[in-house]
C-alpha cells in the first residue's frame, strides 16, 4: 500500500492524457435547475481553471489531428481535451478555448443531432426530479444502461410518455446540424464518431455494430465533408468484435474511459490505437488534484471513479 502511495506521489511521466467531458453548466448554480444531468459539474470558469493548472504542470495540448499525427516532438507531456455526446451546451466551451488557444475534439452522437431528441439519460434525469423522485436517479441509470439497447426508447416512452424526448431547453438539447457544421469548420475543433445512437456497442449484434458506427460515420461525412478518424466508445466499452469493426471502418484512434496515461507518441506511421486510455475530469474537484491523478499509476480518484457514475461514464 505505501508503496502504491508512493508510485501515486511521483511526477507524471511522458505520455498523452486524453480529458473526457460531457455537457457544459452555464454556472455552478444552474445545476439545481438544469434539465440535464449535470454529470461532471463543469463549468466554464472551472474548465479554464483547470486547463490552466494542466498548463502549469507543463502540459502541451494538441488537437485531435496532431493525435492523430503526431508532430516531431520530444517526450514530454501532452493533453487532448474531447467532449462527448455533442450537446449544445458543448459550446459554452467555446469562448475559454478560444481565449487560452486550446483545441478540442468534439464526439457526436448522430440521431439525437439529427432529430433535435434528449439523451436517454437526461430524460431519465429530468422527469423523475419533475415527479418529486430525484432519490431514485441514479438508481434509475443503472437499471437503465443494463437493459437492452433496443429496451430503451420504447421502454422510456412507455414510462414518461411519448413526448420524453423533446428538449426542455439549452442544457438537454444536442446541437444541430448547423451547429456541428460550423463547429467543424472553427480553428482548433474537431469532429469524431460517437455512434448513431449512444448503444454500448458490446451489448449489440455484430449487424447493430456495424450499424451504430456506420450510420454515424455516413452522417458525419455529409454534415462536415470529413470522414472522421477517431472514435469514441459509448461508455467506454469495447470488445474484439466491436474492435473488428473498427478496424473495418479504417478508424485510426478509438478512445475507451479506462482513467490511464497513453505513451508518447500515441501513433507512429501506419499504425493504430483502438483502446488509448481516457480521464474523466470534474468540475467540482480541486484541479492540480486532478492533474496529478493523471500523472500517477494509482490513486484514491480512480478507486472512487472506477463505475461510481453512471451518467458522467454514459458519454
Amino acid at each position: 500500500m505505501l508503496a502504491r502511495i508512493s508510485a501515486a506521489l511521483q511526477p507524471a511521466p511522458p505520455g498523452l492524457a486524453v480529458l473526457a467531458l460531457h455537457g457544459m453548466l452555464e454556472d455552478s448554480v444552474s445545476a439545481e435547475g438544469s434539465d440535464a444531468h449535470p454529470q461532471q459539474k463543469m463549468t466554464p470558469r472551472r474548465l479554464r481553471a483547470l486547463l490552466l493548472a494542466f498548463r502549469q504542470a507543463g502540459y502541451r495540448f494538441l488537437s485531435l489531428e496532431e493525435s492523430l499525427r503526431p508532430p516531431a516532438l520530444p517526450a514530454g507531456h501532452y493533453a487532448l481535451l474531447t467532449f462527448d455526446d455533442g450537446y449544445f451546451s458543448t459550446l459554452r466551451a467555446v469562448p475559454v478555448l478560444e481565449e487560452l488557444g486550446i483545441p478540442a475534439a468534439v464526439f457526436v452522437t448522430t440521431r439525437p443531432v439529427e432529430e433535435g431528441r434528449s439523451f436517454w439519460w437526461d430524460v431519465v434525469y429530468r422527469e423523475l426530479r419533475a415527479r418529486g423522485r430525484a432519490a431514485e436517479v441514479e438508481r434509475a441509470l443503472l437499471h437503465w444502461k443494463a437493459r437492452p439497447p433496443a429496451e430503451l426508447e420504447p421502454g422510456l416512452e412507455a414510462e414518461f410518455g411519448r413526448g420524453c424526448f423533446r428538449p426542455r431547453g439549452e442544457d438537454d438539447r444536442p446541437l444541430t446540424v448547423a451547429e456541428v457544421r460550423a463547429l467543424a469548420a472553427r480553428p482548433g475543433f474537431s469532429i469524431g464518431n460517437h455512434t448513431h445512437e449512444h448503444f454500448i456497442l458490446p451489448r449489440c449484434s455484430a449487424a447493430g455494430i456495424e450499424e451504430q458506427i456506420g450510420r454515424a460515420q455516413s452522417r458525419l461525412r455529409d454534415w462536415t465533408g470529413r470522414e472522421p478518424e477517431a472514435l469514441a466508445f459509448p461508455n467506454g466499452d469495447a470488445s474484439p468484435e466491436v474492435l473488428a469493426v473498427v478496424r473495418r471502418f479504417g478508424f485510426r484512434l478509438a478512445l475507451t474511459l479506462r482513467s490511464r496515461l497513453n505513451p508518447w507518441p500515441p501513433l507512429a506511421a501506419g499504425q493504430t490505437n483502438l483502446e488509448m486510455g481516457r480521464f474523466l475530469i470534474w468540475g467540482d474537484r480541486d484541479p492540480m488534484s486532478q492533474v496529478r491523478a493523471v500523472g500517477s499509476r494509482w490513486s484514491l480518484h480512480r478507486l472512487r471513479d472506477r463505475g461510481r457514475h453512471p451518467a458522467a461514464s454514459a458519454g
